[in-house]
């Protein structure tokens, strides 16, 4: 489309005359089509650039905002407030960020033909990051819902791209996991819209995907500029979890060593020097045995031989797989089959019947990653007591247990930060003080022991029940 250099205006609306019929509507413009003769030029049609909206009220009040949060973050400098203080902050101003993303976007989109580029300008991206926001923002409108939770601020672009696929297959599905993500990591977003993803397809063609990342598999090598060697490689869902669970156990094994020496060292290099002890076929050896991979499956599709709505069939790190996979792992040493009912674990298949290892296995699979809403961490995950602390008697139970990242288990233990609700409904907390504390966890002792004194009453002379920790005996070697 060829627009004539020539402009004429009328009454204040700006008007060019172009030499191809358009037909389209383009917003927040309107198309007044007329027709007349010009010498060697087609049928033309005026563009008509009157706004239908004045925006100098919201452009000022987004200044006035801009000004106001420039304020704000004078008046309570990063390095000035406490860390509770700091954690409100960075909540707000996230919020915030994600608001304001998506509206640059709604309004590069808005903007025609140079969206891409006026959003890499404004927003200081490659081209590229601004064509894939456009692209996500664009793929939202089948889903009137998650595309509301995008423009008003409730989804970040990240978690967006993450529910985009599953909204181009399924919208209803899609809008369904609004609320989770508002909570959830993108991490733990992207695991969900697997699970949903894999129950949208038959048995038949996730044994066929199978097959296509199997015949996918490649491992490449080369010498970078200035010497040593690089590795990249790609592995179907079971013999990469198996490979995947070797490096991972030796991994642990190199992180306690090292920081029992007292020179921690950062977890990619930990997780080179575990590659190369596995290659070179000398393991720390702490543990010994093989290592232990989880796959987690519902009796009843592993009976049935296919998953339905409301099971699962996932190996632990790795994802979803067929319940065909899941059978053929069952005779194999390397993995630990988890069956489960509904939501309650019934059996493990294992080597072992010892309790603490039944527990500890059923909490790796239901807590994969740190339970802190939004944190998302599947590294270093530490064992916690959420509910009754083991200092006042809590039990080592899964129903008083979660998996924390070092960071949580940290700013929890050692500054009183607090996790409440359970599986599903975590929330964190800030800390209360000494006396709260110790109010809140002397309350089931004493319902347990028949006394529930008034606050500020002298406390039970009655001791209380027995201490006892669990001992896991040392594993066998290979």
């Amino acid at each position: 489309m060829v627009v004539r250099h020539r402009l004429s205006v009328f009454g204040g609306d700006v008007r060019c005359a172009l030499t191809a019929p358009l037909r389209q509507r383009v917003s927040p413009y309107r198309i007044v089509p007329y027709v007349r003769r010009a010498r060697s030029a087609p049928v033309a049609t005026v563009l008509h650039m009157s706004r239908t909206h004045d925006v100098a009220r919201p452009l000022a009040q987004l200044r006035q905002a801009t000004a106001l949060v420039r304020a704000a973050l004078v008046a309570a400098a990063p390095g000035e407030v406490a860390p509770p203080a700091a954690h409100e902050m960075a909540t707000a101003l996230g919020s915030l960020e994600k608001l304001v993303g998506a509206g640059a976007a709604r309004y590069a989109q808005a903007a025609g033909i140079e969206a891409t580029t006026l959003l890499a300008a404004v927003s200081g991206t490659h081209r590229s990051a601004a064509r894939r926001k456009l692209e996500v923002t664009a793929g939202l409108a089948c889903a009137p819902v998650l595309d509301a939770a995008f423009s008003s601020g409730d989804l970040s672009f990240d978690q967006a791209a993450v529910l985009s696929p599953l909204a181009a297959e399924d919208p209803p599905a899609a809008e369904g996991l609004v609320e989770l993500a508002k909570a959830a990591s993108v991490s733990e977003l992207k695991a969900e819209v697997a699970r949903v993803l894999r129950a949208r397809r038959s048995e038949a063609e996730v044994v066929l995907s199978e097959r296509q990342l199997h015949r996918r598999r490649y491992c490449r090598t080369w010498v970078p500029d200035g010497g040593g060697l690089r590795v990249d490689a790609f592995f179907g869902p079971s013999d990469g979890a198996a490979l995947l669970g070797a490096l991972e156990r030796e991994t642990r094994h190199l992180f306690s060593r090292a920081t029992a020496a007292g020179a921690p060292e950062p977890l990619a290099r930990l997780r080179a020097d575990a590659l190369v002890a596995l290659v070179n076929a000398t393991p720390s050896g702490a543990g010994g045995g093989r290592p232990e991979v989880l796959v987690r499956v519902d009796a009843a599709a592993l009976v049935r031989g296919e998953v339905a709505d409301g099971e699962c069939c996932e190996i632990a790190g790795i994802g979803p797989v067929s319940v065909a996979t899941a059978r053929e792992l069952l005779g194999k040493g390397l993995f630990t089959i988890l069956v489960q009912d509904g939501v309650d674990i019934t059996t493990v298949t294992s080597a072992t019947r010892d309790v603490p290892a039944r527990v500890e296995r059923a909490l790796l699979l239901r807590d994969t990653y740190c339970v802190v809403p939004g944190c998302g961490t599947t590294e270093r995950l530490e064992t916690d007591h959420f509910g009754l602390d083991y200092s006042w008697d809590g039990p080592t139970a899964l129903a008083n247990l979660c998996r924390l990242c070092q960071v949580h288990h940290r700013m929890k233990t050692r500054t009183g930060w607090q996790l409440s609700g359970g599986p599903g409904k975590w929330q964190w907390l800030p800390p209360k003080s000494y006396d709260q504390l110790a109010e809140a966890h002397a309350k089931p002792r004493r319902r347990r022991l028949g006394q529930v004194p008034r606050r500020g009453s002298p406390p039970p002379t009655t001791p209380g029940p027995a201490r006892t920790r669990v001992v896991k005996p040392p594993s066998a070697g290979p």
